[in-house]
């Protein structure tokens, strides 16, 4: 399957999205949301969006380069 590149996804993720874009479980962003982890926007009482540039410096600041050369 083709990975889609971060700027082939649209600014504002819904839950299926930002799952797919990190590669999470839906309960794990959930606590990815709790904790504050990215940032999201709670558009009403049962929806919520989610900030792709935010999803993307997550993962970005998770990364671990490769040893030697």
């Amino acid at each position: 399957m083709l990975q889609k590149r971060q700027y082939d996804w649209p600014p504002r993720l819904n839950a299926a999205q930002a799952c797919a874009f990190l590669g999470v479980s839906p309960h794990q962003l959930k606590r990815l949301r709790t904790r504050r982890a990215i940032r999201f926007y709670k558009l009403t009482a049962r929806s919520v969006s989610y900030d792709r540039e935010s999803c993307a410096a997550f993962l970005n600041a998770r990364s671990i380069e490769p040893m030697g050369g």
